[in-house]
């Protein structure tokens, strides 16, 4: 520190002594001079000119070297260096997540974007432009054809920054109380659960989409339920598009009356699992989904209906499994409780970076890619973060507008509400 003091001081002195020879070059000398009085004023301008020439850049020299001693100075008394103080503006870069700025109660909206656009098979579909081939200029009377264009564009903002963050405006506008999204639910400025949001949305550029015409999930379930004696109850939608191709999976449900025990099997698309939330402490997603696979008991009074002993049954027994496995599997933690709807379920859910094969599906291993947060005491309140993994293969917790490097290891907390995991090819 005292060397460095030293430098700068040496610095100005030989700025001061430079001027100072600047100023001694220019004597007020009357219009009258002898020959000699000229020969002196030359040879004081050359010789003014020769110390500029050399002072000058010793001094500038000396203050830079001060600048440099003093950015790269020990700390003192255990102080952070002092260049680690000076304000960095991060660049915009492709490889790391855009921010998305809040107009007024929007993190559930831009938390839900987020995952969503680093989905690599949304990325490479809009990367491509594919979409812009498969969009319907008129999808029908329920849906707002705006809504896909704007989302899609978005995300080609988000893939190719100019800032670290945008303002998703025109997206936010069309979706806020639009009658053809979810009734108008959305209104400006409230609150809403992001995980309604995410299935309006999905099911909202499903019906914008144009149909691909060959539905991938029609064949397999032919293929798998041909030797069948009794043909299942089918459940899923006609229409196969870019959205259907990477959400939909088949599951299997078998009911079976308590009365005659018949079973009737029904296979419907599975891209989707809502798990209900068990009052404990910390359970592992692993547990949480063999919850959801297990038995059953169903009492109503329109559980079953048998067709060969033409027999209601208000008993019966559902169990169910995923037989094909979805591209792309989301599973949505209920944290509303029975007693009261908006308060929140506290438990930890811990869950896996990877999903084995068998463990979801028994077709297809899973990498986990996405997590949606919700911070607050209860379901109607708070605040909605996303932790993403992007291109550059490293995991961002995004909070609007701010993004910052996370460690992958911390994400399972007792905030959880949504994850995303992708298949492995």
């Amino acid at each position: 520190m005292h060397l460095t003091k030293k430098l700068i001081n040496l610095c100005l002195l030989s700025l001061i002594l430079s001027i100072h020879q600047t100023s001694l070059a220019k004597p007020q000398l009357k219009k009258t001079h002898t020959i000699a009085q000229h020969r002196k004023r030359k040879n004081t301008k050359a010789q003014t000119k020769k110390s500029i020439r050399y002072l000058l850049p010793i001094g500038c020299a000396l203050g830079l070297l001060g600048i440099v001693s003093i950015y790269h100075q020990k700390p003192e008394n255990n102080q952070a260096p002092i260049h680690q103080h000076i304000a960095q503006t991060p660049k915009p870069s492709p490889q790391t997540p855009c921010g998305l700025a809040n107009l007024v109660n929007t993190c559930f909206i831009n938390a839900i974007l987020q995952c969503l656009a680093h989905v690599p098979q949304i990325r490479e579909y809009v990367r491509s432009g594919r979409y812009k081939e498969e969009l319907l200029e008129n999808p029908g009377e329920f849906i707002d054809k705006r809504i896909a264009p704007a989302f899609f564009h978005l995300l080609e903002k988000m893939y190719s920054p100019k800032e670290t963050s945008i303002t998703p405006t025109k997206f936010i506008n069309i979706v806020q109380g639009n009658p053809k999204f979810a009734n108008g639910k959305y209104k400006k400025g409230e609150q809403n659960d992001a995980s309604d949001f995410l299935i309006n949305l999905l099911n909202q550029l499903h019906e914008a989409l144009r149909d691909l015409g060959h539905h991938e999930l029609k064949k397999i379930i032919e293929e798998k339920y041909q030797e069948c004696t009794e043909e299942p109850q089918t459940i899923f939608d006609e229409k196969y598009t870019f959205m259907s191709q990477m959400r939909a999976g088949i599951a299997e449900e078998t009911t079976t009356s308590k009365v005659c025990n018949h079973e009737i099997k029904g296979i419907y698309q599975s891209d989707v699992f809502a798990i209900k939330l068990p009052h404990k402490d910390s359970i592992t997603l692993k547990e949480a989904l063999v919850d959801y696979y297990m038995k059953e008991d169903t009492n109503s009074p329109d559980c079953f209906f048998c067709d060969q002993c033409k027999l209601h049954a208000a008993e019966c027994t559902k169990i169910t499994k995923v037989n094909v496995g979805p591209s792309l599997c989301i599973i949505i933690f209920k944290r509303s409780t029975k007693s009261d709807s908006h308060s929140k379920n506290k438990s930890l859910v811990q869950f896996p970076m990877v999903l084995n094969q068998g463990e979801i599906a028994p077709d297809k291993t899973y990498d986990l890619i996405g997590v949606v947060n919700h911070i607050g005491a209860t379901t109607e309140n708070g605040h909605y973060t996303a932790c993403v993994k992007s291109v550059d293969n490293h995991w961002y917790t995004i909070s609007d507008s701010q993004v910052e490097k996370t460690d992958p290891d911390t994400l399972a907390t007792r905030d959880t509400m949504i994850l995303f995991y992708k298949a492995r090819p």
